[in-house]
C-alpha cells in the first residue's frame, strides 16, 4: 500500500536516526513492509536509492564520530596511566574503628554516614574491611599497650 493511506507523517527527519546503529535497519525494517519514509522538509525519499543513501550517512558519520571520541579517550587513559597518574574518585579515608563503635551503640547506617560526612556505602564498606583483616598484627600491639 502507497500513497496517503499508508503514511506516516514526522517532523524533520534528522530525528529518527538518533540511534545511529539501527538506521539501516529502520530504513530496511520499514521498507519490506511497504513503507517508505519521505520527509518533505529535507527531499528524502527511502523509496529511492539516494534517499536510502541520504538517510543512512548522517548516522554513519555519527557512529564514526562515537568511535574517535572513544579512542582518544582510551589513549589518553593509557598515557596517564603510563604517567603515573591516579584515576578515577579519590577514595575517602574513614577509620573502621569509629564506624564499628557507632554501629555497636546501635546507631543506624545513615546516622553514622551523616555524622562522618560519608555516604552509607563507605560506612559499610569500612565496617566490612573491619571484619575481613586485623588492623593491627598481634607484635604491633604488643608495642603500644
Amino acid at each position: 500500500m502507497r500513497g496517503p493511506e499508508a503514511g506516516c507523517g514526522h517532523r524533520g527527519a534528522f530525528r529518527p536516526l538518533r540511534p545511529e546503529r539501527q538506521s539501516p535497519v529502520t530504513c530496511n525494517g520499514i521498507s519490506h513492509l511497504g513503507v517508505d519514509f519521505i520527509s518533505l522538509s529535507e527531499s528524502i525519499d527511502t523509496s529511492t536509492p539516494v534517499g536510502k543513501m541520504i538517510f543512512t550517512v548522517p548516522g554513519a558519520v555519527a557512529e564514526l564520530e562515537r568511535n574517535l571520541i572513544k579512542e582518544r579517550v582510551q589513549i589518553g587513559i593509557s598515557r596517564a596511566r603510563k604517567q603515573g597518574k591516579a584515576l578515577g574518585r579519590p577514595r575517602v579515608e574513614v577509620d573502621p574503628r569509629q564506624v564499628a563503635g557507632l554501629r555497636a551503640r546501635g546507631v543506624s547506617w545513615n546516622q553514622i554516614a551523616e555524622q562522618l560526612g560519608i555516604c552509607r556505602g563507605t560506612a559499610e564498606r569500612a565496617f566490612k574491611l573491619l571484619s575481613q583483616k586485623p588492623l593491627c598484627s598481634p607484635t604491633t600491639a604488643e608495642q603500644f599497650p
